[in-house]
C-alpha cells in the first residue's frame, strides 16, 4: 500500500465495519491468485511491480462500494476494480498493492423494461447467466463477449465492448442508456449520454482508472425468430478476407462473422471432437426474422460460389456455432497460452494476418490467427500461441511476441484492442492524441490522489515510483526477440 500510516489490523477493522469480516480476505494464497489475470507474468517483469494486494474486498451493493472507495481515497490506498479477471493485459492486476475490489457479489438483475426493451443489471453479473435469465422471459442481448460464460457485464465495457453481435448491433457502449458509477472520492453518480461532467463515454474502455462501474442499463431484444449458420473453407486466406468484406457490407448483415486461419484450425482439431478441414475457415451466423435470415443465407451462397470456395459440412457449422463460447479451448494443449489482439481496417486484414504469420519463423513458434468482423469496416484479430511459463528465459523472450503483433496491427492502420498494463505504451495510438489528452485531464480532475487502478493505462508505473519509458520497453522487447532466436 502507498499509505504507510495504517497497519493491517487497522485496515481490516475499517473494512470490516463496511462489508463485514466474511467479505474481506487476507489469505496469502488468495492474494496470490489476484496478483495476475489469465496471462502469467514473466518473473523479471513482475519484480518491477507490487502485484500482491493487501486485501481483497467483496462488497455486496453500491453503498458498500462507495464507502470502501471513500475510505481508500482519504487514506490514499490504491484500489483496483475487478470483474472475472478473464483478460490478459494486466488491467485488473495491482501494480502498487492496495485493495482489489472484487465485484462478483454485485450480480443481480435490477429491472427488466419490456416496453423499450432494455435491462438494468449490476456490473458483476456474468453474461451467460444474464442471457439465460433473459431467455426465460423471451429476450436476449444484442451482443456479448466470446468469454460470456465467465466474464462480467461491467468488465466487458471497461475493457473492450466488441464481440459476438457487434457487426450487426454495434459497439456495446452504443447500447448503454445509463451507467451508475462510484467516483474516486466515493460519490454514487448516475450518468446518461447527456451527462456532461463526468461524461458517460469516459468510463467505456478505460479499465477502472476513473471510477467503479456498479450498474448498467442497456438495450436488449426479443429472441430471434430464426438462426442459421453457414461456413466455408479456402486454401487461400485472401479469398476468406475478400468474402468477409463482401458479407459485412451486404444488405443483410450477419450476426456473427468469424474466421480462423489454417494453423489455428490445426491446433483446434487437436482438442475438438468435430474436426474441421485444415484450411482457412469462415463462419457466418444470421439471426432475425425468418425472411431476413433466408435472404442472408442466399447471399452467402452466391458469394461462396463466386469465390469457388468449399462449403463446410452441416455438423461443422453447428459445432462451431456452439463453440463460440470457447475460443481458448486450445489452451488445453498448453501449458501456457498467450495472445495478441488488434483491431484493424477490414481492407487490411489479409496484410495483417500475413505479417503476423511471418513472426513464426522469427520466434520459432506456431501462431494461430482468428478474429471477428466487428463493423462493416473493421475486424478484431487475435493471434494465439502456445508456450511454457515454467521455462523462464524462453517464456520471457516469447512474451515479446505480443508487442510484435501489436506493432503489425498499428502499421496496417489499426490499434490495440485493449490497454491494461502491457499496452499502456500504445494508449495514445488507440484513442488518438486529442482524446487521450482529454482522458489524462479527466483523470487528474476526478482522481486527484491517483488511487483508482493506478500505474497503468496512462503509463506503466513501477513499484519504485517511476514509469517504464516507452523506449526502454521497445528496446527490451527487441532484445527479447533476439535472445529467443539464440536459445
Amino acid at each position: 500500500m502507498s499509505n504507510t500510516y495504517i497497519t493491517m489490523d487497522e485496515l481490516f477493522a475499517h473494512l470490516s465495519n463496511i462489508v463485514g469480516e466474511e467479505d474481506i480476505s487476507e489469505d496469502p494464497l488468495e492474494k496470490s491468485l489476484y496478483s495476475h489475470d489469465t496471462a502469467p507474468i514473466p518473473s523479471f517483469l513482475s519484480k518491477l511491480f507490487n502485484m500482491q494486494p493487501a486485501a481483497i474486498v467483496r462488497p455486496e451493493n453500491v453503498q458498500e462500494v462507495a464507502k470502501v472507495v471513500e475510505f481508500a481515497f482519504h487514506r490514499r490506498i490504491p484500489i483496483v476494480p475487478r470483474g472475472a479477471g478473464t483478460w490478459a493485459l494486466g488491467g485488473s492486476v495491482p501494480v502498487k498493492g492496495g485493495l482489489v475490489l472484487d465485484l462478483v457479489k454485485l450480480n443481480r438483475i435490477k429491472k427488466l423494461y419490456s416496453d423499450e426493451p432494455s435491462v438494468e443489471v449490476e456490473a458483476g453479473i456474468v453474461w451467460k447467466r444474464l442471457m439465460d435469465q433473459l431467455s426465460g422471459e423471451g429476450y436476449t442481448v444484442l451482443s456479448y463477449p466470446t468469454s460470456a460464460p465467465s466474464s462480467t457485464v461491467g468488465g466487458w465495457i471497461s475493457t473492450g465492448g466488441y464481440g459476438i453481435g457487434s457487426l450487426k448491433f454495434g459497439y456495446f457502449g452504443e447500447q448503454i442508456a445509463e451507467l451508475e458509477v462510484v467516483s474516486p472520492q466515493g460519490r454514487i453518480q448516475r450518468l446518461t449520454s447527456g451527462s456532461e461532467e463526468p461524461e458517460m463515454k469516459w468510463f467505456f474502455g478505460t479499465e477502472g482508472v476513473l471510477g467503479v462501474i456498479t450498474s448498467l442499463k442497456f438495450k436488449i431484444r426479443r429472441k430471434p425468430e430464426k438462426t442459421a449458420v453457414c461456413a466455408l473453407y479456402s486454401s487461400e486466406f485472401e479469398t476468406v478476407a475478400n468474402l468477409l468484406s463482401s458479407l459485412a457490407k451486404a444488405e443483410v448483415v450477419p450476426y456473427l462473422l468469424k474466421f480462423m486461419d489454417r494453423e489455428l484450425v490445426e491446433l483446434k482439431n487437436q482438442v475438438s471432437r468435430v474436426k474441421i478441414r485444415e484450411e482457412n475457415f469462415l463462419l457466418a451466423a444470421y439471426e432475425g426474422p425468418a425472411s431476413e435470415v433466408t435472404r442472408g443465407v442466399n447471399y452467402f451462397g452466391e458469394e461462396f460460389r463466386k469465390a469457388k470456395a468449399k462449403l463446410a459440412e452441416e455438423n461443422v457449422c453447428t459445432h462451431e456455432w456452439e463453440e463460440r463460447f470457447n475460443p481458448m479451448r486450445i489452451s488445453r494443449l498448453g501449458p501456457t497460452l498467450l495472445a495478441g489482439e488488434v483491431v484493424v481496417p477490414l481492407n487490411r486484414l489479409s496484410a495483417t494476418v500475413g505479417g503476423i504469420k511471418l513472426l513464426q519463423k522469427k520466434y520459432g513458434i506456431k501462431l494461430g490467427v482468428e478474429g471477428y468482423v466487428v463493423s462493416r469496416d473493421s475486424a478484431l484479430v487475435m493471434a494465439v500461441f502456445l508456450t511454457d511459463e515454467r521455462k523462464t528465459l524462453k517464456y520471457t523472450t516469447q512474451f515479446a511476441l505480443i508487442k510484435d503483433i501489436t506493432d503489425i496491427g498499428l502499421r496496417q492502420g489499426g490499434s490495440p484492442y485493449g490497454i491494461g498494463l502491457w499496452n499502456s505504451f500504445y494508449a495514445a495510438e488507440k484513442y488518438g492524441t486529442e482524446y487521450f489528452e482529454e482522458l489524462k485531464r479527466v483523470k487528474k480532475k476526478l482522481d486527484p490522489r491517483g488511487i483508482m487502478n493506478p500505474g497503468k493505462f496512462f503509463e506503466a508505473s513501477t513499484r519504485f515510483g517511476f514509469p517504464i519509458p516507452p523506449r526502454f520497453y521497445r528496446l527490451s522487447m527487441a532484445v527479447g526477440a533476439l535472445v529467443n532466436r539464440l536459445i
